[in-house]
Order: structure tokens, then sequence, then C-alpha cells
């Protein structure tokens, strides 16, 4: 199973260092390259620079192929644009087969 998940913040880490750990294909993308500090020595899976809303970027992390699709920027912005429709920014579809999205939103 290939996984990635957007925003390597706290959140992002440790889901990361979980599906890895789990021998699960892990691409992490975060826009701070001091972000990936947090996966630690042990985290077997890929880390890519760049936004989570760049079209280019998804398709180098492997949007197309991937399984799982996890969103946990710290922008709800960000979160609520990219993981609910799958699909890139540009129109073409993703395949993932399970997308999370976290939001801080309180009603």
């Amino acid at each position: 199973m290939q996984s990635i998940i957007i925003g390597c913040g706290r959140v992002g880490a440790g889901l990361a260092q979980s599906l890895s750990q789990r021998g699960q294909v892990v691409m992490v993308v975060d826009h701070e390259a001091t972000a990936f500090e947090r996966l630690g020595t042990g985290f077997k899976g890929q880390t890519l620079l760049g936004a989570g809303l760049d079209r280019d970027v998804l398709r180098q992390a492997g949007i197309e192929r991937t399984d799982g699709l996890a969103v946990v920027t710290g922008s709800d912005d960000t979160n609520v644009v990219i993981a609910p429709s799958r699909r890139l920014p540009g129109g073409s579809s993703a395949s993932a087969n399970s997308s999370v999205i976290r939001t801080s939103i309180r009603r």
C-alpha cells in the first residue's frame, strides 16, 4: 500500500512513522524542509519539499497511483481543498482509494 501525507507537523509525522513501521510505502510532502526532522532517523519513507496545493508537487509525490491520502497541514483551507475532492488542481483525477482530512473547525 502506498500513502501520501501532506503536512509534516506533529500529526503528519506521527502518522508517517506509524505507517512506515507497518511496512507501507509513505511519501511525506511539506513546504518547510525543517519539518522533516520530526520524522526521525528511523523513517524509511520518502520526503518531498513543496506545496501540497501544487499540481506538479502532487504528481511528483505519486498522487495518481497512491492508495491513501492524508492531508494534515496546519491550514484548514488547504486541507479542505485537497482531501475531499481527490482531484488534482487543474482537474485530473487522483486514484486515492481513501483520504483523511484534519480540520480544527468547531461548531
